[in-house]
């Protein structure tokens, strides 16, 4: 069962790295020069990207731009697995929160959910605790 397992793993490997890679660099390297050009424009006459759009749309012709971003999307990603913080602080308790605290470099916000998930946690384990003395069903070692 393990060889077979390892020759499949092997397999899958080859046909991995076998995939023809569809990003070409001549294509990037075309889109970065428009920015470039869009960098240099907005620099020269020290615009933001709105104000670029009103004077000069020309220069923004072709580019697929957006001035809109969402904070909430961006640091979603830098979460451990992309699993909430409030799961990793209630599953894993100080693990858990740690964990978040490092990984998204002190973001307040996410480790505020880790350590309300982290209390959630606690007070389960302690609520099940207490029903569990009170109806006599604990393990007891002797």
């Amino acid at each position: 069962m393990k060889k077979l397992l390892l020759l499949i793993a092997l397999f899958t490997t080859q046909f991995a790295f076998a995939i023809d890679n569809s990003l070409e660099k001549p294509s990037i390297n075309s889109e970065f020069t428009q920015l470039d050009k869009i960098e240099a424009a907005a620099s020269a006459n020290n615009l933001d990207l709105e104000t670029l759009t009103l004077s000069n749309p020309e220069i923004l012709e072709g580019a697929n731009l957006s001035s809109s971003s969402s904070v909430s999307a961006v640091r979603g990603g830098d979460l451990p697995l992309g699993v909430p913080a409030i799961v990793w602080g209630f599953c894993c308790c100080v693990f858990g929160l740690a964990l978040v605290y490092f990984q998204t470099d002190n973001d307040k916000e996410q480790v505020k959910k880790a350590a309300i998930g982290c209390a959630i946690s606690a007070v389960v384990g302690i609520g099940l605790s207490l029903i569990s003395s009170a109806t006599g069903n604990g393990y007891y070692y002797y």
